[in-house]
């Protein structure tokens, strides 16, 4: 450990001029003029630098807004761009790929467990069945039925006995304020020509619709499809809104990136694989400093 410690002080004390076709480079770090492996260890002493590729060997100035955009657009393109770390971008790409087949996936699941909650509301729940309920309440407190509807399948209710259900269930909100028995009426029944996904919602979530099912359970049921069908969709969602930050991320990462390239200071980290007397294998983190002038 103290060997160690004395290397990589000793290491960043150390100075050479290292050759580069634009500038001239100083490195506190002669040990890392490239990240491609260097020799062999000679000795149970020697260290060999383990990362690859040379961001010195990466030449010309490089747009930060251009790398920005590029990542903006497909994440780790700018960092590919700017042609330095660019396993950096490569953790960009494979996050988004990640992200997209995630998204995919959460996105088909509620396409499947949605469509399999309509058909089962379907089988469940009557239309017919409900306006039928409003009537009979209706008709015990002596106002006149109003309600028209003969079918079970809301594919064959027309607009105005659709409306005829409204009025019906209007009727039963006013009379719910003197009748606490009747409980909450205050909601109207979606036309699904209207907005479909808002009538199923409706009739698996108020207790207002139980009177249109065949029977409590199924209510239930459907009220667990939906939810469950709800939180497929919402998983996708997030996924989505981490394939959004990522874009955000990866522009972010690459306008810094080209600004380090364009940059006279900078700082690269290395870890060097170390034997020590003892013939175990090691690492050294050490770190080089250079000044282009």
């Amino acid at each position: 450990m103290l060997y160690s410690s004395f290397y990589v002080v000793s290491s960043a004390a150390r100075a050479q001029f290292l050759k580069n076709p634009e500038k001239k480079v100083v490195s506190l770090n002669p040990l890392l003029t490239s990240y491609r492996i260097l020799q062999r260890p000679t000795s149970t002493h020697d260290t060999v630098p383990l990362e690859l590729g040379n961001p010195d060997e990466v030449p010309g100035h490089k747009s930060g807004f251009l790398a920005a955009m590029l990542s903006l657009a497909i994440p780790g393109l700018g960092e590919y761009y700017v042609g330095e770390s660019m396993w950096r971008g490569m953790i960009f790409t494979g996050i988004e790929a990640g992200l997209w087949i995630e998204m995919f996936h959460y996105q088909s699941l509620y396409n499947n467990k949605q469509n399999a909650f309509y058909a089962y509301s379907d089988q469940h729940f009557c239309v017919a069945k409900y306006g039928g309920h409003i009537d009979t309440v209706l008709s015990s407190d002596s106002v006149a039925p109003s309600v028209h509807v003969l079918s079970c399948d809301w594919r064959t209710v027309s607009r105005d006995d659709w409306n005829s259900i409204n009025r019906g269930e209007a009727s039963m909100d006013s009379l719910s304020n003197t009748h606490s028995d009747l409980g909450d009426w205050n909601h109207r029944l979606i036309n699904p020509n209207d907005d479909l996904q808002q009538y199923y919602e409706e009739i698996s979530k108020y207790d207002q619709f139980l009177s249109g099912w065949d029977a409590l359970t199924t209510y239930n049921t459907a009220s667990f499809m939906r939810a469950d069908a709800q939180n497929q969709a919402g998983i996708a969602n997030d996924f989505l809104f981490g394939i959004f930050l990522n874009h955000v991320l990866s522009a972010i990462d690459a306008a810094l990136l080209a600004r380090d390239h364009n940059s006279a200071l900078r700082v690269h980290g290395d870890i060097l694989s170390h034997s020590n007397s003892h013939g175990e294998m090691g690492f050294i983190p050490t770190a080089k400093i250079e000044y282009r002038f």
